[in-house]
């Protein structure tokens, strides 16, 4: 869906409509010039701005375009919410976007734009940073980032400013002291008041109330209780919800984790944990079904909370599924071993594409 475009106030400059006439060509010629343009990478992110130089305050272009292959999905940065900083930048708004394709030794490259409008504060250089786009396909979610600007800022001092005299200097009065010598007379008062009022009363006697502790479920049991919880007020089919609903239940199984296995789950990335749950599964009794399944679980979570995923509702209640799995195996790895079981062999799908974008 195309940005909603919000109509600046500035008298300054050109008007509304006339700005966006100017970014529409802009877009448009910028792409058919990339169309001719060969590639040479799979993925390639440039960024330019609109001016060679710019003042304080000026609103001015920056434009992130991203080349690509067709089957890959970019995912621009920012803004969401408000305001936003690029390095010395201020985005005001979305200005535009554009799309295009090419075929470069017949492969099919596509090439999406990105127009924010911006202005920057800086007093001599803007520093526009390395701009991150990130790319998902079949699941998988990688990113490039542009090369970073520096844009000369021009001094708004005109040339006759030399005569202007500077700021007078604040004259200073003697200070007052009757209201430090007020003041302390009514501290004193109040001091010799006070003293007085616990001099008759006598010493005070604390208060001691001792509350018996709560007690803690176990792990398991509260990690499941959560689950329901969480299951009884999902609903994965209103888009706003999504994201909040992964981030509780990676939160619940993280949780769990750090209290069953003695490890640091909630402050370690995915790579981490899945680090230190391998290391845990070749070293202890944990079975591998546990690795392998968080290993899903975290997967999909992390293109929700970072990629911007929206998956389809049954991709949600089966990881909720695979949470519990995760907690029935971890638990059977504490319980004594009996005679060994037939082996049964468990196959999973590694084809199935756990997220989509709507």
């Amino acid at each position: 869906m195309a940005p909603q475009l919000k109509k600046p106030v500035d008298s300054n400059h050109a008007s509304y409509g006339t700005r966006m006439r100017m970014v529409k060509t802009s877009v448009v010629l910028l792409l058919a010039s990339l169309l001719f343009v060969p590639a040479v990478y799979a993925q390639s992110i440039n960024a330019y701005v609109s001016v060679d130089s710019v003042r304080v305050g000026d609103r001015f272009m920056l434009t992130l375009v991203a080349a690509h292959s067709v089957e890959q999905e970019p995912l621009f940065p920012g803004p969401q919410d408000g305001e936003e900083i690029f390095g010395d930048l201020t985005v005001l708004e979305l200005a535009g976007s554009g799309t295009a394709e090419r075929i470069d030794n017949n492969v099919s490259v596509q090439v999406d734009s990105l127009v924010y409008e911006v202005t920057t504060f800086a007093l001599d250089t803007a520093y526009v940073p390395s701009m991150p786009v990130y790319f998902a396909a079949n699941g998988d979610t990688t990113f490039f980032a542009s090369r970073p600007i520096e844009l000369p800022v021009i001094s708004m001092v005109t040339a006759d400013a030399a005569n202007i005299r500077d700021i007078t200097p604040i004259l200073e009065f003697p200070r007052n002291i009757w209201p430090w010598i007020i003041g302390l007379l009514l501290a004193a008062v109040l001091i010799g008041g006070l003293v007085f009022y616990l001099s008759r009363r006598g010493p005070l006697q604390e208060e001691v109330v001792i509350r018996a502790p709560v007690p803690q479920l176990p792990a398991y049991e509260e990690a499941l209780k959560k689950l329901r919880g969480l299951e009884k007020n999902a609903n994965l089919n209103d888009v706003v919800k999504i994201k909040p609903y992964y981030v509780e239940l990676t939160d619940i199984l993280r949780y769990y984790l750090s209290r069953r296995l003695n490890i640091n789950a909630m402050e370690s990335t995915s790579k981490e944990l899945m680090d230190d749950v391998n290391q845990l599964a070749h070293q202890s009794n944990l079975p591998n079904e546990a690795a392998y399944l968080l290993r899903r679980i975290l997967h999909v979570s992390d293109l929700v909370k970072f990629a911007d995923m929206h998956p389809r509702p049954e991709v949600g209640t089966q990881a909720l599924v695979e949470t519990r799995k995760v907690l029935d195996v971890v638990e059977s790895s504490f319980k004594p071993q009996s005679d060994p079981a037939p082996a049964v062999e468990t196959v999973y799908e590694e084809n199935v594409e756990p997220a989509h974008n709507e």
